[in-house]
C-alpha cells in the first residue's frame, strides 16, 4: 500500500482521468489488476501516511522485545506489537467492506494482486539464491531437494522450511540465523557480494520490504490460516519457545471449558514436550473422566450471545432463556448478554434447544449431562481435525474407540452395546446400573442391567 501509493486521494478511474489531470504515465502505477494511482512523487496518499506511522511505532516495539529480558513485559511488548499490526491490516479490510462507510474496493484489490505476486516472487528467488549463499548445505541433501523451500504462503507472509537444517536446538538456532541473513539480502536495493565471490541482488525497494518475524519447529500446517506450531523469536533455547495455536479455536467462548482444557493440554504435550504417546493419553483421560461422569458440570457450561429474541428454529439459549423468564424473571438475560446453558441427558433423538438447561437449574434439578454430546460435539470434534494429519485416521478412530469401551461398563449413556452378537442402540439419557428392586418385574419386564455386558 506505501510502495504503490493506495489510496482514496490517489486513485484514478482510468487513464483518459490521468490524462485529463494532466499526468504523464510514469507519474502513475498500474497494479496487477488494472487499477491506477498516483506516485508518491506526485502527491502521497492518506493511506500510505497512516500505515507509515503504525508500522515505525511497530518496529520501535520490536526492537525493544529483542532486548528485553523479563518475560511478563515481553509479552505485553508482543501484545503491542500484534495491536498495532491490527490495526495496518483494519486499513486493508474497511476499503474492501462495500457496506463499510468509507468502501475502496480497487485498493483492498490491488493490495490483493500485488501481495499475490511478491509472494510468487519471494518464494522463486529465496528457493534459487539460498543455495548460492550457502553451497555447502546442498551437501547431504536427497537429489532434487530445495535447501531452502516455500512450503506456504498467505497474504503477505511467506514460510521457508530449511530442509538444510534439524530440528533440534542447534538446527532451530541456525534457522533463525538463515531467515534473518535472508532479510538483509532480500530487502537490500544494491547487488550483494557472497563469501564464494558470487552476487546477489535484492528484491525489494524501500518502503516494500520482507521482515523476518518468527521461527516455528514443529510445524503442523492443518489448512489455510490454521496451523499449530511453536514459535521462536531470536532465542533458539527450549525456555523461549512458545506454542502458538493460529485459528484453532482453544479459548472460544462457545466451547464448553472441558474442551478448550483438553484440547489446549493435547497441543502442549505434542509440541512443547514433543510426546505424541502422552498427547493421545491426555485425550484417553479426558474421555474416561467425562464418562465416568468426574468432570464439573462448571467445566460443561457453553455460552452464546443473544443477539434477538425470534429464531427460524429452535436454537438453545433461546430456550434457556424462556425457562429463567417462567422460573427466575428477576435474572432473565436480555439482549447483547451472553447465555450459559448445559445440555442435559434426554430421549434418543431430541434436539439440543430441548436439552438445553440453566446451569443453576440443572444443578438444582438433579439432572445428568448429555454424555453423547459432550463426547461427539465439544471433543471429538474439534481434536478431530488437529490429529487427522498427525497420527492418522485409523489412529483416530481407535483413540476414540475407548469411550465405546468404557460406556459398555455402564457409565455413560448413547453407547452402541454388543449383546448376543446384535448391536443395540441405547438412548443418550446417562444410565447407571441400576439396584435390584424388591418389586415383582412383570413377565413382559427386564432389569435395566440386562442391557449391560459383564465386564
Amino acid at each position: 500500500m506505501r510502495f504503490w501509493n493506495l489510496s482514496y486521494d490517489t486513485f484514478l478511474r482510468s487513464e483518459a482521468e490521468a490524462a485529463a489531470k494532466g499526468l504523464t504515465r510514469d507519474q502513475y502505477y498500474t497494479s496487477p489488476n488494472g487499477f491506477h494511482f498516483v506516485k508518491k512523487s506526485v502527491s502521497e496518499g492518506i493511506l500510505p501516511m497512516i500505515e507509515t506511522e503504525l508500522l515505525a511505532a511497530r518496529k520501535r516495539v520490536k526492537k525493544l522485545m529483542k532486548a528485553e529480558k523479563d518475560p511478563l513485559t515481553h509479552s505485553v511488548l508482543d501484545g503491542k506489537q500484534l495491536a498495532l499490526k491490527v490495526c495496518c491490516n483494519s486499513i486493508y479490510g474497511f476499503a474492501g467492506s462495500t457496506i463499510g462507510p468509507i468502501p475502496m474496493v480497487p485498493v483492498s484489490a490491488s493490495v490483493t494482486a500485488i501481495g499475490r505476486e511478491c509472494i510468487e516472487s519471494s518464494k522463486h528467488w529465496i528457493q534459487d539464491n539460498f543455495p548460492k549463499m550457502h553451497p555447502e548445505k546442498l551437501i547431504g541433501l536427497p537429489e532434487g531437494q530445495l535447501a531452502a523451500e516455500c512450503v506456504y504462503g498467505d497474504t503477505d507472509s511467506v514460510f521457508i522450511k530449511f530442509n538444510c537444517c534439524g530440528s533440534d536446538t542447534e538446527g532451530i538456532a541456525e534457522s533463525l540465523k538463515f531467515a534473518q541473513e535472508l532479510d538483509k539480502v532480500i530487502n537490500n536495493t544494491g547487488p550483494t557480494t557472497l563469501a564464494n565471490g558470487d552476487v546477489v541482488h535484492g528484491l525489494f525497494d524501500m518502503p516494500m520490504y520482507l521482515e523476518y518475524e518468527k521461527t516455528f519447529c514443529p510445524f503442523i500446517l492443518l489448512k489455510k490460516k490454521k496451523y499449530l506450531s511453536v514459535k521462536y523469536t531470536f532465542d533458539a533455547s527450549p525456555e523461549a519457545g512458545a506454542v502458538s495455536a493460529s485459528g484453532i479455536e482453544t479459548v472460544r467462548r462457545d466451547n464448553s471449558l472441558f474442551c478448550s482444557e483438553t484440547m489446549q493440554a493435547f497441543i502442549d504435550k505434542l509440541l512443547k514436550d514433543k510426546d505424541r504417546e502422552g498427547a493421545l493419553e491426555v485425550i484417553r483421560d479426558a474421555i474416561r473422566r467425562l464418562v465416568t461422569e468426574k468432570v464439573d458440570v462448571s467445566k460443561l457450561v457453553l455460552s452464546k450471545k443473544l443477539a434477538k429474541m425470534h429464531y427460524k428454529t429452535l436454537v438453545p439459549h433461546l430456550e434457556v432463556r424462556k425457562t429463567i423468564a417462567r422460573r427466575a424473571p428477576s435474572r432473565v438475560p436480555m439482549l447483547g448478554d451472553r447465555v450459559p446453558f448445559v445440555i442435559a441427558s434426554g430421549p434418543k433423538g431430541s434436539k439440543n434447544a430441548m436439552l438445553a438447561r440453566d446451569p443453576v437449574f440443572f444443578t438444582e434439578d438433579g439432572e445428568k449431562a448429555n454424555i453423547a454430546y459432550y463426547l461427539e460435539k465439544q471433543l471429538k470434534g474439534p481434536l478431530e481435525r488437529i490429529m487427522n494429519p498427525v497420527y492418522g485416521r485409523k489412529v483416530v478412530l481407535e483413540t476414540f474407540k475407548l469411550s465405546n469401551y468404557v460406556r459398555e461398563q455402564g457409565c455413560g449413556g448413547g453407547a452402541l452395546v454388543k449383546k448376543h452378537g446384535v448391536t443395540s442402540s441405547i438412548e443418550t439419557r446417562t444410565i447407571r446400573p441400576a439396584k435390584k428392586s424388591k418389586q415383582d418385574l412383570s413377565a413382559n419386564s427386564r432389569p435395566i442391567t440386562d442391557f449391560f455386558t459383564k465386564s
